[in-house]
């Protein structure tokens, strides 16, 4: 190239600030541009005077400014100049395609053209402002030209260049985002009205240290205490002073293997007087720290109920189990003996060990006479009458036969189910008397 520069020299083209790319003798590469002229010396002799720019560091600076304006015209987000006056002096790419319109016609507009927050007289405080402020952040919204509202957020940075003002100024949508913190919003509102107004006592406590961090208002009518003499303080303040680390083992175990399965354990309030509930826990996490969460819930009335039952209970069976004249029991629906009293011991001649947990095909009557039982007891589940009194055939633990006169009745019960009692007055020998006398009247 440089040998057919010289040609063309020798042939009047000298050069005019052409650029070239010489490496100096350390190895560098600079860019230089090269003014040339012809010289004649004599008739024998011609020059060539040049001079040379050393233009690297313009070009590099040109080359940079050229990847700045290319990040700026190609950037996701809104980049505009503005005017003191609010006029529109550049607009990006992202502009159009967000507003609509084409760059020529942002050039004509005005900010408050398409943001209503700012018209035109509230404009001159705002640019007051934002000379004494130098940079802004704040919320806005944009109106594109099919008349679509768009939430933004503005970085603002006033720029003074050889003496001339600007607003230098980037835009990003974030209806999104607006749109995800509303939803988060009404969820935080939703989980407080829930959290708040529940019924239950909720507890929070850190899983490391089991120290409480929260709880709600039905935590403190439980304890009835106020939230500020246990916030702060270990979960074993809750619960009675000797069984503390028993509870703190359970705590532990809960943190630990993330268990949801309900326990039932003590709570003492602020009176002392404790209170029997059921905890249902759960470990979460909470601004990146591991929670365990318990709802407590008061089941004293339960418990005093349970307690009545089960005595009246324990009476009724007393009272059947010493009835002398009548066999009791009590079964199941499958038809196997859940209760058999000292009467049923005596008539059938099986303990109530050995018939627990049988049918009476096991036991007195056969699988035939077994399956009419457990018909009768069907039939009694879906009509609630009493069947009886029936004569039934049995057979005694030592093979001898017997009659029994029954009454079989339902008991409605609990999740468990329904309970059938069978209440038997053994006629085998009043039976045997009513025969004889029948045969000694036809002799």
């Amino acid at each position: 190239r440089a040998i057919n520069r010289m040609s063309e020299m020798r042939d009047g083209h000298d050069m005019r600030a052409e650029e070239w790319e010489i490496t100096r003798k350390d190895g560098v590469r600079r860019i230089f541009a090269i003014s040339t002229s012809i010289v004649e010396m004599d008739e024998n002799a011609i020059c060539v005077m040049a001079v040379m720019l050393d233009v690297t560091e313009r070009k590099l600076a040109d080359q940079k400014l050229r990847m700045m304006q290319f990040s700026v015209d190609h950037s996701s987000d809104v980049i505009v100049w503005v005017a003191p006056d609010a006029k529109i002096l550049y607009a990006n790419e992202a502009a159009s395609q967000r507003l609509g319109y084409s760059n020529d016609e942002l050039l004509q507009k005005f900010v408050f053209d398409f943001d209503p927050d700012f018209p035109a007289v509230a404009w001159p405080a705002h640019w007051e402002e934002l000379k004494q402020r130098r940079s802004m952040v704040f919320e806005s919204r944009h109106q594109a030209k099919d008349g679509q509202m768009i939430g933004v957020e503005i970085n603002a940075n006033y720029v003074n260049f050889d003496g001339l003002e600007f607003n230098f100024a980037s835009s990003r949508d974030i209806t999104e985002r607006k749109r995800t913190e509303a939803a988060l919003r009404e969820n935080e509102e939703r989980f407080r009205l829930l959290y708040e107004g529940a019924n239950d006592a909720i507890f929070w406590a850190d899983a490391k240290t089991g120290i409480l961090t929260n709880c709600n208002p039905a935590a403190e009518a439980l304890l009835g205490r106020d939230r500020s003499e246990f916030i702060g303080q270990p979960q074993s303040i809750l619960h009675p002073p000797e069984e503390i680390e028993r509870y703190l083992a359970m705590f532990q175990e809960h943190a630990t293997s993330k268990s949801k399965e309900p326990f039932e354990l003590e709570v003492i309030r602020k009176d002392g007087r404790r209170v029997d509930v059921s905890i249902s826990p759960s470990v979460t996490v909470i601004s990146g720290q591991p929670i365990i969460q318990g709802i407590f819930r008061d089941i004293s009335e339960r418990k005093r109920a349970e307690k009545l039952r089960q005595e009246s209970e324990d009476r009724l069976r007393a009272v059947i189990r010493h009835a002398p004249n009548v066999a009791i029991q009590w079964y199941d629906t499958e038809g196997r003996v859940t209760l058999w009293n000292e009467a049923s011991e005596a008539m059938f001649g099986f303990t109530a060990a050995e018939a627990v947990g049988k049918t009476l095909d096991q036991l007195i009557q056969s699988p035939e006479e077994n399956a009419v039982f457990l018909e009768t007891l069907a039939s009694i589940s879906r009509t609630k009458q009493t069947v009886g009194p029936t004569e039934y055939k049995f057979h005694r633990s030592s093979g001898e036969q017997g009659i029994c006169l029954s009454n079989i009745f339902l008991i409605p019960g609990d999740d468990v189910g329904n309970w059938f009692v069978r209440m038997d007055v053994d006629v085998t020998e009043q039976k045997r008397l009513e025969a004889e006398m029948s045969l000694r009247q036809r002799d």
